[in-house]
């Protein structure tokens, strides 16, 4: 899912038209940051949120990580969702 599947979806669920952008990418990051955070002292990959399924290495979200693009891009090629 990418994020403009993920505004869609939240909107129908919520019965809005529309998702705020900003708004989304603050709460991406802050999922990505809890994530690598958790992963950082040691939790395993598996069970912390899988935000690289959402964002991508270009997406704007993830320039703004602390850990930086390359993670995103190791996992989400890793899952083969990049070609």
């Amino acid at each position: 899912m990418n994020i403009r599947a993920l505004r869609t979806a939240l909107a129908i669920e919520h019965g809005a038209e529309m998702t705020c952008p900003v708004t989304i990418g603050y709460h991406l990051r802050t999922v990505a940051e809890a994530a690598n955070e958790d992963l950082e002292r040691g939790m395993a990959l598996g069970d912390v949120a899988p935000f690289w399924r959402v964002v991508d290495a270009s997406t704007p979200t993830t320039s703004k990580l602390s850990f930086g693009a390359a993670f995103v891009a190791a996992q989400r090629k890793r899952e083969g969702l990049e070609r």
